[in-house]
C-alpha cells in the first residue's frame, strides 16, 4: 500500500519513470530541525554511492543553512527534485519521517520510514548497493 502510493506520487507529481532501477529518498522539509539536519548531513557527507539515487525535498526550504545543504546535494546527486508545494503529503506513503524506497527489476525491494535510530543502517544499505 505505501509503496503503491509512493509510486503514484513519483509518477503524477515528480514525473519520473518508476520502471527504472532507482532508490528514492524523500525528505519532508516540515519535519523537526534536528531530523532534517541529520538527513542533510548524511546525504552530503556519508553516502558515497550516488548512482541511481533520486533525492526529493517535499515542502519549502525555510532555513538558509538548509538552502546551502540542498545546493550541495544537488551538486553531488544527479537527480534532485524540489516539491516546494509539499504535494507528497496528500499521497499517504508514511512521510512523517523521511522515506527511502528502492525499486529493482520492476519490484520494490526496500521500503523504510527512516527513524533517527536507523540512520547508520541506512548509510550502510545505501553505500553497499
Amino acid at each position: 500500500m505505501l509503496a503503491s502510493n509512493l509510486e503514484r506520487y513519483l509518477q503524477e507529481v515528480c514525473r519520473v519513470d518508476v520502471n527504472k532501477d532507482q532508490l528514492y529518498y524523500v525528505i519532508p522539509m516540515l519535519g523537526c530541525d534536528n531530523c532534517i539536519n541529520n538527513h542533510l548531513h548524511m546525504l552530503k557527507n556519508q553516502i558515497s554511492t550516488t548512482v541511481n539515487v533520486t533525492v526529493i525535498f517535499s515542502g519549502k526550504i525555510v532555513k538558509k543553512s538548509w538552502l546551502a545543504d540542498v545546493e550541495a546535494i544537488k551538486t553531488k546527486y544527479n537527480n534532485v527534485i524540489l516539491d516546494k508545494d509539499d504535494r507528497a503529503s496528500i499521497y499517504d506513503f508514511g512521510l512523517l519521517k523521511p522515506v527511502v524506497a528502492e525499486k529493482k527489476n520492476n519490484q520494490w525491494i526496500y521500503y523504510n520510514l527512516v527513524k533517527d535510530a536507523g540512520m547508520q543502517q541506512l548509510v550502510a544499505y545505501m553505500n553497499q548497493r
